[in-house]
């Protein structure tokens, strides 16, 4: 009998997007509805833009939003990846 093996790797940097989520659930850093703030978003979106986009606001809408914010949320030590304790 001879023995297969598959491997599965997430696509792109999901697995991060993920880790980080779930980091920032450990930690209590999401409101009730289990989304994370604006300034961590702010710093998410960028970092995961190719992996996730919201449906709302507009892509160029919250593109345009997180520049703006992104340094506001980094001076505040928020970051876009965090690993799990």
């Amino acid at each position: 009998m001879r023995t297969q093996f598959q491997f599965f790797k997430p696509a792109l940097e999901i697995a991060s997007f993920f880790e980080t989520f779930f980091a920032l659930a450990q930690r209590g850093k999401l409101g009730k509805k289990g989304v994370p703030g604006t300034l961590q978003l702010a710093v998410l979106v960028p970092e995961f833009g190719d992996e996730l986009r919201p449906l709302s606001p507009p892509w160029p809408v919250l593109r345009t939003l997180t520049t703006l914010l992104a340094p506001v949320a980094r001076a505040r030590e928020y970051r876009g990846r965090i690993a799990l304790d």
